[in-house]
């Protein structure tokens, strides 16, 4: 049977064999890690302090070398036992427990135990009520501890009230709160997390008209909350502040759009609590107070040099000038060909620059576009708008007949007007029948040529700096192509 053994005033544990006493110290007494140890007694064969010797032992245990030992080989049941008396020590784990156990054996294997111990981890227990809150507001942190001496918190610091304890606390970010509990036993730690969530950004914008007429103006008005920026998309870009106002212009309609086109103002807007994004639309109607008819080119046709485009449209007394552009893009984008400022003109003949360069030659995506244009140059009222039907081409030259020759007897002569003003004469002689007019430019030598202005017959440039060189070339044109360049220089007077 069982039975404790006896301690004795200055000496360790004692064992009873037979009517003799034999002392002993426990040393190593308590296993510091039970992760490397199985649920079966621990002994080692390899002898290293010596416990107890008994003459009738035929092995020495030396429980140290065990107790450190990670060897499966070196744990087990003894099989040292004898018919007489062996003294045994070995460690054990249970529930999580550790400890040593001294036996001694005799002769039936009764004998006595005696447990020298146990180590007992402190442990703790920590929560969040609620684990998820809106930034600014409160969740208690609350806590359990058992077999502990001291507790420490982060984010929190250190606890007098170490069993159990819990604090209100306020955020405005996610926290991680780990408790750290203490005892001569050892430490441990547990943890829980407080999300703090905020809201997404709200956002109102609107737009002031919403219908205006091409090339109007309407006020859009936004504000914000929760957002730290905002960025503009749509029919406009770039970054605005979270909440203002901004008057915009709306372009006229293309003609994928016409008769009206809707613009989409897009406001964007981001803070810690995420992206949102709200839009207002203007509709923009094309204004068709004067109707404006495109008849050549009206697609399908091949131009190149001078041609001469022409439209119609109704006698108006609210024409001031004609806006003619042309688009090499499929009508993305439409690029300036002249103003025309002859109310009456219904025709022009036209020389591009981009095709007299050769930047848009070799193009079959070519369409042309006509605005009627009331007071205010540059900046006049859009009464009424055409496009050609259909595509035309762009080309050094055409098929379906040939250029025309160049002029003869270019002559470019000086002159200041009575108010001292600096002046060049161009006359040249027609060498051709069949151009449609002469494509004239001027540079100063080793600059750029100006656009072409286009002349039936002569031209005279004016507005020019005294004592300045003056380069000017001419070439006759036709919708076939254009003829070989003459060119002249002249200098101007002296004021």
């Amino acid at each position: 049977m069982k039975k404790h053994l006896p301690k004795i005033a200055g000496l360790g544990a004692v064992a009873l064999i037979g009517f003799a006493v034999v002392s002993f110290s426990l040393t190593n007494s308590k296993v510091s890690d039970c992760a490397t140890i199985t649920d079966r007694p621990c002994f080692d064969q390899q002898t290293g302090q010596k416990l107890l010797i008994l003459n009738s032992k035929t092995g020495e245990n030396s429980f140290s070398a065990c107790w450190n030992s990670t060897s499966k080989g070196n744990r087990g049941e003894s099989t040292l036992q004898t018919s007489v008396c062996v003294e045994e020590q070995y460690s054990y784990c249970t529930e999580g427990k550790s400890g040593v156990v001294l036996r001694n054996f005799s002769g039936s294997c009764g004998g006595v135990d005696q447990d020298s111990g146990f180590i007992v981890p402190p442990s703790c227990t920590i929560s969040a009520s609620p684990s998820s809150i809106s930034a600014g507001t409160s969740a208690t942190i609350s806590w359990t501890t058992t077999n502990a001496t001291s507790l420490f918190i982060t984010n929190i610091g250190n606890i007098s009230s170490v069993s159990s304890g819990s604090r209100t606390v306020s955020l405005l970010q996610t926290t991680t709160y780990t408790a750290t509990v203490s005892s001569s036993d050892g430490s441990s730690n547990c943890s829980t997390t407080v999300t703090v969530n905020y809201p997404v950004p709200t956002i109102s914008i609107s737009a002031n008209p919403s219908t205006i007429l091409a090339e109007g103006n309407s006020t859009l008005t936004w504000s914000s909350t929760n957002a730290t920026s905002c960025t503009a998309s749509g029919s406009w870009s770039g970054f605005r502040e979270t909440s203002g106002t901004e008057t915009i212009y709306a372009a006229i309609a293309t003609q994928a759009e016409a008769p009206a086109a809707i613009r989409t103002y897009t406001l964007t807007c981001t803070g810690q609590g995420g992206t949102n994004s709200k839009s207002a639309t203007v509709t923009v109607n094309q204004a068709n107070t004067v109707p404006v008819t495109v008849i050549f080119p009206n697609g399908g046709e091949c131009i190149a040099g001078i041609t001469q485009i022409s439209w119609s449209s109704p006698t108006s007394t609210e024409v001031k000038y004609w806006d003619i552009g042309y688009s090499t893009n499929s009508g993305a984008y439409y690029k300036y060909a002249i103003w025309l400022h002859d109310p009456a003109g219904r025709s022009y003949n036209w020389a591009s620059y981009d095709v007299d360069t050769k930047t848009d030659i070799d193009n079959s995506q070519v369409l042309l576009q006509i605005h009627a244009r009331g007071a205010g140059f540059p900046n006049g009222t859009f009464l009424g708008t055409d496009w050609s039907d259909n595509f035309f081409q762009m080309h050094p030259t055409c098929p379906g007949g040939s250029a025309p020759v160049s002029p003869l007897n270019l002559v470019a002569t000086p002159t200041t007007s009575s108010t001292g003003e600096q002046k060049v004469v161009l006359t040249w002689t027609d060498n051709s029948t069949d151009e449609v007019g002469f494509a004239v430019q001027k540079r100063i030598p080793g600059g750029n040529w100006e656009a072409p202005s286009v002349s039936p017959s002569g031209i005279t440039y004016a507005g020019l700096q005294p004592s300045t060189t003056y380069e000017f070339r001419v070439r006759a044109g036709n919708r076939f192509g254009y003829s070989q360049v003459v060119t002249v220089t002249a200098t101007t007077n002296s004021q």
